[in-house]
């Protein structure tokens, strides 16, 4: 019996983006997760494994992994109105349209919760973002870390896929400068 490959869910990315690097457009696509392919593979295919305490040295290796992780622990927090304070004083329960759904008998959706040494490791990361001091390079660091094809990147800020990857190995660079102690 032959087993069935495994389909990733896509994920809905939505973010402002202006060739300028100003915000302006929303743009929403579905993408798939990100696998090195052909001309647009920028990362190595299997990440180097995510240390639990930080080293001596940081790599651009360990910086991606540590990137790529946080982008998926923010995909796993829960992100419904449940999540979020609320603008209103009063919170009254969805309303129920259909019997089939008052019963569950609706879709079911589980969802992985991050640990919270993920969730240490997140809130460690993200500030990182922000040593990046060209909004270009972050943006392009950011969505390789969301695993997003290079070329879909460079379409969404009107540059080629070469473009990205060097603006992404830029950012990475400063990166581990930023991080890594003085000689």
């Amino acid at each position: 019996m032959s087993a069935l490959p495994v389909r990733k869910p896509a994920t809905v990315v939505r973010w402002h983006a202006r060739r300028d690097g100003r915000p302006s457009l929303l743009v929403s696509e579905s993408v798939q997760p990100w696998s090195p392919a052909g001309p647009d593979a920028a990362l190595p295919a299997a990440p180097a494994p995510v240390p639990e305490t930080p080293p001596a040295a940081w790599t651009p290796e360990l910086v991606r992994a540590r990137l790529a992780e946080a982008m998926q622990v923010l995909r796993k927090l829960p992100d419904d109105a449940g999540s979020r304070p609320s603008t209103q004083l009063v919170r009254w329960p969805e309303v129920i349209h259909d019997l089939a759904e008052a019963y569950g008998y609706g879709e079911a959706r589980a969802r992985l919760r991050p640990t919270p040494a993920e969730i240490g490791r997140l809130d460690e990361t993200l500030p990182w973002l922000f040593l990046i001091a060209d909004g270009q390079q972050r943006l392009a660091v950011i969505g390789v870390a969301m695993g997003l094809n290079l070329r879909v990147i460079g379409r969404t800020f009107g540059c080629s896929h070469e473009t990205v990857r060097q603006r992404e190995r830029a950012g990475i660079a400063a990166l581990v400068r930023a991080l890594s102690p003085p000689p």
